[in-house]
């Protein structure tokens, strides 16, 4: 897709590799989860046109690139691979930088945005938020070609319809679809688009609303992000933006007594809603249980058939990958989860060779405890683990994983039906509740 620069003035000639030295273009940003085919796509876009270094006072890669389009020179610049805007990692920290700089001129004009198709409600997650920044947001559903194998259809225009912005089809490892994308984000990016604002109910807009006037007056962080993204950062305790915030004192501690206020406020209402629920739940208890146990036990089985072939398939995909099967055999047991886990990945072809055990541990936080050290023995040099688990226990995983250090960690999920990853997803806050008390991240 890229196209030689020999007669551009910003250009000069290094051997056969033209390389900018100046910049008048349209800045383009590439966003999307891990795994979704973004450096694919940035590949296809800027081919050799391109150079990686590194963000200032992080070791996440700086990938930018060039490529012409319809008479436009684009600055491609592919954002780390990330599921959020939270402030809880390098990427997320540095991706949040790029789409908010601190310099006006350094700001993308829009966001191409790189879903997995067969994975589109996680996925959207992160386009939910970049539209929350008010960026211009073009969605390119890609991987659509295995969507289409697996029987997945998407309506692209009813998408875009529902959502309020431009939506492609893509297929990175083709070509297809990107340019339409390109074409889409620089049209979008030229008549802008206002911050998406989301109701967050009847408890919490009225709190927004108070706060978001107030930043507003002050004028604080209102030139790099909506007025309203900010209350919202300020209440989930967002590292980031609480020491920005706290560069005025008085704004600061007007918003900390407006989240005291709702706090107090929300537990009010809970205790008042679990005496209810309680009491409802009391009557129907007995046959809801049962029901539930036949059903998690279903779910359970289901769970653990899609995460061992997640791990399969990413094996397959990275064939000089050592995988560590992990996880103890209970009472009831007649093997090891590790065990268990190697044999289903045998019988799928994976090399047994290629799969370590790890049959100690009882939980998460055992199993990174006791699987870490496994890797730091290895003879060859580990760079990055990717940690393979269902979807809803992505995040709790990689912060266990983080809190032992010495590698670069990234989730590879498989995904759960939708009864799964909901009763799964409460059941993850509450544990995370009790990791985070007990100090295990």
């Amino acid at each position: 897709m890229s196209q030689a620069h020999a007669d551009c003035p910003h250009c000069r000639q290094d051997g056969s590799e033209a390389k900018h030295i100046a910049l008048k273009e349209v800045r383009i940003a590439l966003a999307g989860n891990p795994n979704c085919g973004k450096t694919t796509a940035f590949n296809e876009y800027t081919g050799t046109h391109q150079h990686v270094g590194n963000y200032p006072g992080v070791t996440v890669d700086k990938k930018e690139g060039y490529v012409s389009i319809d008479g436009v020179e684009v600055l491609m610049v592919d954002l780390p691979g990330t599921y959020s805007l939270t402030a809880y990692s390098q990427e997320e920290i540095v991706t949040r930088a790029v789409l908010a700089p601190e310099k006006a001129e350094e700001k993308p004009m829009a966001v191409v945005d790189l879903v997995d198709t067969s994975a589109l409600e996680r996925n959207l997650f992160l386009t939910v938020q970049i539209m929350e920044m008010g960026l211009p947001v073009v969605l390119a559903c890609n991987m659509m070609d295995e969507a289409r194998k697996a029987g997945i259809q998407v309506d692209t225009k009813e998408l875009g319809k529902q959502l309020g912005i431009p939506v492609v089809a893509t297929v990175a490892r083709s070509g297809e679809g990107l340019k339409d994308a390109l074409r889409e984000a620089i049209a979008f990016g030229r008549r802008g688009s206002a911050p998406l604002n989301i109701s967050y109910g009847p408890d919490l807009d009225p709190v927004l609303t108070k706060m978001e006037r107030l930043l507003a007056e002050k004028g604080l962080l209102t030139d790099r992000y909506p007025a309203r993204w900010i209350p919202l950062k300020v209440l989930e305790n967002d590292s980031e933006i609480l020491r920005q915030v706290e560069r005025m004192p008085d704004v600061a501690a007007q918003l900390r007594a407006e989240l005291e206020i709702r706090l107090e406020k929300s537990e009010q209402k809970a205790r008042r809603e679990a005496e209810r629920i309680l009491a409802d739940a009391r009557a129907v208890a007995e046959s809801t249980f049962r029901e539930l146990d036949a059903m998690r036990s279903a779910q359970n089985e289901e769970n653990d058939h899609q995460r061992i072939n997640a791990a399969r398939v990413y094996l397959e995909e990275n064939p000089d990958t050592v995988c560590i099967a992990s996880g103890g055999q209970g009472e009831d047991e007649p093997m090891s989860e590790a065990e268990c886990i190697r044999d289903h990945l045998v019988a799928g072809g994976i090399d047994a060779d290629r799969i370590l055990l790890e049959d100690r541990s009882t939980s998460t936080e055992e199993n990174m405890r006791y699987s870490l050290p496994m890797l730091r023995s290895l003879e060859t040099d580990v760079e990055s683990i990717g940690i393979v688990t269902n979807d809803f226990h992505v995040f709790r995983a990689l912060c266990l994983a983080r809190k032992n250090g010495g590698f670069t960690f990234y989730g590879v999920p498989a995904r759960s039906t939708v009864f799964g990853f909901i009763h799964y997803a409460m059941r993850e806050f509450f544990t995370l509740s009790v990791s985070l008390v007990r100090g295990y991240i």
